[in-house]
């Protein structure tokens, strides 16, 4: 039986019970929970499956390269699997996940052989990654304000540059500083309902144009891009 609180690498991970009922992790190092409390699951399949078209996606590629940015609980990974079973069958898909506590991946208990997680810094693990190019984003770290080096200039450059043409990139985040970030890394940005009430969430690529209005509302704010 999975305990309700545990030790990792980076402080106490506690068990917590969202609205949909499924669970997420609350991690004392960052003071903040793995997923929205409004729901885990609701806001995984949200925010990536539907946030980055993996519907799409497969019908365009196989094998389907995901990328996640914070394992977590393996929720992403669980929720994809889950999906491309049931809907993409004849599809294989490679999910590469990027986690810097490596006991949360124990905690996960999930092994598969279409599932790699590259344990360690991410800025350092990404760079000498030498598979994708990735078609899917799930852009997942911890909040900007709590994990800013996930959410900068030269970390959105890196995903690019480990990014296919049709790369569809998604986030919970809609700050202006993170979209900024986004456009000087060269990416398209797209402002995305957010998730149970949330106003807005935040979904890029690398092909298209921004909206006009998009340009008028990040241009009127005077907030800064982040950067390392």
């Amino acid at each position: 039986m999975k305990k309700h609180e545990f030790s990792g690498n980076l402080g106490t991970y506690r068990i917590i019970e969202t609205e949909d009922g499924s669970p997420t992790l609350f991690s004392s190092h960052f003071d903040e929970a793995c997923h929205s409390l409004s729901g885990a699951e609701g806001e995984t399949y949200y925010n990536f499956i539907e946030g980055c078209e993996l519907k799409t996606l497969a019908l365009k590629h196989s094998p389907l390269n995901i990328l996640e940015v914070g394992f977590g609980t393996g929720l992403g990974f669980k929720l994809t699997r889950k999906f491309m079973t049931e809907n993409h069958p004849q599809v294989s898909f490679n999910f590469v996940s990027l986690e810097i506590d490596p006991v949360l991946v124990e905690y996960s208990e999930l092994k598969a052989t279409n599932l790699k997680v590259l344990i360690g810094d991410a800025r350092v693990t990404l760079d000498s990654y030498q598979g994708g190019p990735f078609h899917a984003i799930f852009q997942d770290p911890f909040s900007p304000k709590k994990n800013p080096r996930l959410w900068s200039v030269e970390w959105f450059e890196s995903l690019k540059n480990h990014a296919h043409p049709d790369v569809v990139l998604s986030t919970y985040s809609a700050s202006s500083s993170i979209r900024k970030a986004l456009m000087l890394a060269g990416w398209i940005v797209e402002q995305r309902k957010g998730f149970a009430g949330k106003r807005a969430s935040t979904r890029a690529y690398l092909k298209g144009e921004i909206s006009e209005e998009l340009i008028r509302k990040l241009s009127s704010d005077k907030i800064k891009p982040v950067r390392d």
